[in-house]
């Protein structure tokens, strides 16, 4: 009984205090690629499809949770912009998954958590700035 009080007070501490119950326990891997990027990329262009269901920044990294079908081959992702700031307030920056299924043909439902280091997009002149994820219609708040 003393138990099943310190859980629900526990419980209702993180649901008090705001805590993300989504990120609260996220371990961003050591391997997590940068974001990339390039001055010629299309913000709209092709990719594979993926379902991006949800996005969110955690520190300096993007948490980005995909769904895809494959299952037969390795898939690859980058997360890219042609570096073009808005020149408004948050100022705002484009930026795009890219998904290379590598032909995968496979039907498997595949979800997935990617992480990628967003230091690359920090404008030096100000301290926050919004992404707009071309290929959903989120904006994520990122400060650093």
């Amino acid at each position: 009984m003393k138990n099943l009080l310190t859980i629900i007070i526990l419980a209702g501490l993180f649901v008090g205090c705001g805590v993300n119950m989504h990120t609260a326990n996220t371990h961003i891997p050591e391997s997590a690629p940068k974001a990339i990027i390039d001055l010629s990329a299309s913000m709209h262009g092709y990719t594979d499809p993926v379902n991006i269901k949800h996005v969110e920044t955690v520190g300096d990294f993007l948490q980005i949770d995909v769904s895809y079908s494959g299952g037969c081959e390795e898939h690859e992702f980058n997360l890219v912009s042609n570096g073009k700031f808005t020149p408004t307030y948050p100022v705002e920056l484009e930026i795009h998954l890219e998904h290379n299924a590598n032909g995968d043909r496979c039907r498997s439902l595949i979800d997935k958590r990617l992480f990628f280091d967003v230091t690359p997009f920090q404008n030096p002149s100000t301290s926050q700035v919004l992404f707009v994820v071309t290929n959903t219609n989120k904006t994520i708040d990122y400060s650093y």
